[in-house]
């Protein structure tokens, strides 16, 4: 039997019926299934556990008697992922995200210890800082095709690439149609290339 990850806590009554059959007597049996409340785990919780950088996460920890023991408890994320504890007045137990990546969140009480992952994603639900567009110059013929690739980082220094059909083109000087990232001129000249104002020789 499955339990749904979203069930309320509390205990379920469950009842098994056999309608038997030509040698056995039709039954009924019933048990109870008791769900407890996972955010009261023992251990260290993180909630969420997957972002996107900049987001923030809220960590708790319990001992092997569910007691909580946040406010005595040292925090840390593995070295090289940025953010941030207790940043513009959060909760010391409140991390900001920053880099990209899958971390290890250590938390420490006296001689106990417990560790959880924590998976941020690039920012995609922000404007990127930054539009890179490669090769950043290029000379075609009029029966040739140029192919570009875009690579946008969000305002946290993480590297995402873009869906194409995202990206506004602006053409000055030189005329010609794009298909996702690759261009067909139509006549010969040369010009500049733009993708969401981040200007490129072309």
């Amino acid at each position: 039997y499955t339990i749904a990850v979203d069930a309320t806590p509390g205990d379920y009554p469950i009842q098994a019926d056999y309608a038997g059959d030509a040698a056995h007597n039709p039954a009924t049996d019933t048990a109870t299934l008791t769900v407890d409340d996972g955010s009261t785990s023992p251990g260290l919780t993180l909630t969420p556990h997957h972002v996107l950088a900049g987001e923030k996460v809220t960590a708790v920890y319990r001992d092997a008697d569910r007691r909580d023991l946040t406010a005595q408890t040292a925090f840390q994320i593995q070295w090289g992922a940025g953010g941030a504890w207790g940043q513009d007045g959060d909760p010391r137990n409140v991390y900001t995200s920053e880099k990209a990546g899958q971390w290890a969140v250590t938390a420490s009480y006296g001689a106990q210890t417990a560790t959880g992952i924590l998976t941020v994603d690039p920012n995609t639900d922000v404007p990127p800082a930054q539009l890179s567009l490669a090769p950043a110059s290029v000379r075609i013929t009029t029966a040739e095709t140029a192919t570009f690739t875009i690579e946008a980082t969000d305002p946290y220094g993480n590297p995402w690439t873009p869906d194409p059909a995202t990206v506004n083109w602006e053409l000055d000087g030189v005329t010609g149609t794009f298909s996702d990232t690759t261009f067909t001129p139509d006549a010969p000249g040369s010009g500049r290339l733009r993708c969401e104002g981040r200007a490129c020789a072309c």
